[in-house]
């Protein structure tokens, strides 16, 4: 009796499954549907960007495909399923890589535009190998390359932010050139900008998306306790990683939880789910501190660097970063690597020209990476592959 009740309930599970999978939402009438996939990330407590969760670069693609006309049905790429009308009747499919299984095999007829936003999988997937077999940690981070490499085989167009170099990674694996099509990543400067009253302390700023090895976690530590400036403190902000985040900044007490454990004048402001996009206490911090540091293993153009640069921070940064940086508003420093952190580190704190680097950094972000220039470019792009909506 009890093997039949758990095998009715199995069944019942199969059903609703299905039912779902095959569901279909309810189209906008008379407009051409856009199928769009993105990440959801948090819920805006204030609803203010409820249409994409609280992501800035899906608001932004969002808002350009409602100016074109086009119906669109929004998805995280954490959903399940994603409408199999929609799927079917797209005109074009705008996603992400892990999207790509749950609608491919109903065969769309849609253009599809893959945002790729970092260096080619192979090449990630490597970095994040290589540099946990130089400190001795679990591997993490790793792309799912059997999402991604279909992705870039089958999609028409890989939209990505990156400098050539990034670029490169996607040329030398075998990615034609003309299905890239290259965007500048962007940030809201009235959102992002300096405070008057900053730290006491002389403080440098590691904000990102995560703590741990993709970002160069286990350099930053190594290095900041190298140059041991006793005048100078560091704050790491973000979601800290369960696998080499964990591990290195924090330590089981005497009855096993876990409690920071911190070099001197590190501060952790950790969440296990990172910060919602423009949080207010994330901004404060950044408009407060100095030097933002950001020595990532592979990005396509982070938002966190323009985030930070737009406040106000000089960068210290790796070329995988994703952008072209010059030295009028930026520390260059080689990926994964102790020696160069050191140097950087001590160059920030005691650089005469800091002041005007900073105003360099933020007007950097200002003329380069402002939210109206992507959207007129992303604009013209899709109005060039797939046109304005027509009425149906």
């Amino acid at each position: 009796m009890k093997l039949l009740k758990i095998l009715q309930k199995i069944k019942m599970q199969l059903e609703v499954w299905h039912d779902v999978k095959t569901a279909e939402a309810k189209p906008v009438s008379g407009k051409e549907k856009i199928l769009f996939i993105f990440s959801r990330f948090h819920a805006d407590p204030n609803n203010i960007y409820h249409k994409c969760g609280s992501g800035l670069t899906q608001r932004k693609v969002y808002d350009v495909l409602e100016d074109l006309g086009y119906d669109i049905y929004f998805g995280g790429q954490e959903d399940w399923w994603y409408p199999r009308n929609y799927i079917k009747g797209a005109k074009a499919i705008v996603y992400i890589a892990p999207a790509l299984p749950k609608f491919i095999k109903y065969h769309p007829k849609a253009k599809l535009i893959l945002f790729a936003n970092n260096s080619h999988v192979l090449v990630r997937n490597q970095r994040m190998r290589d540099s946990a077999k130089k400190w001795n940690l679990p591997v993490e981070s790793l792309g799912p390359e059997k999402y991604f490499l279909p992705a870039y085989r089958l999609s028409d167009y890989l939209m990505y932010s990156g400098n050539e170099n990034c670029i490169r990674t996607f040329l030398d694996n075998g990615v034609p050139k003309e299905k890239i099509i290259h965007w500048n990543n962007s940030t809201d400067s009235e959102i992002f900008k300096p405070l008057p009253k900053k730290f006491d302390d002389f403080t440098f700023v590691l904000w990102s998306s995560e703590i741990g090895l993709r970002k160069g976690l286990p350099a930053v530590l190594e290095a900041w306790k190298k140059w041991n400036n006793p005048k100078a403190k560091l704050i790491l902000m973000g979601m800290v990683t369960k696998k080499v985040g964990r591990q290195l900044l924090f330590k089981r007490n005497w009855y096993g939880k876990l409690v920071p454990d911190l070099p001197p004048n590190v501060r952790l402001f950790g969440s296990e789910k990172g910060f919602p996009a423009q949080d207010p206490f994330v901004r404060e911090i950044l408009g407060k501190s100095h030097v933002g540091v950001f020595p990532t293993l592979e990005d396509g153009q982070a938002s966190t660097v323009i985030e930070m640069s737009a406040s106000g921070l000089p960068i210290i940064t790796t070329e995988e970063s994703g952008y072209d940086l010059d030295p009028s508003w930026s520390y260059k420093v080689k990926m994964d690597d102790v020696e160069s952190l050191v140097q950087a580190f001590g160059q920030a704190f005691n650089d005469p020209q800091l002041a005007q680097k900073a105003i360099n950094a933020r007007q950097f972000t200002i003329d380069h990476h402002n939210t109206e220039t992507f959207k007129q470019s992303f604009k013209e792009f899709l109005i060039k592959v797939i046109g304005q909506a027509k009425i149906l």
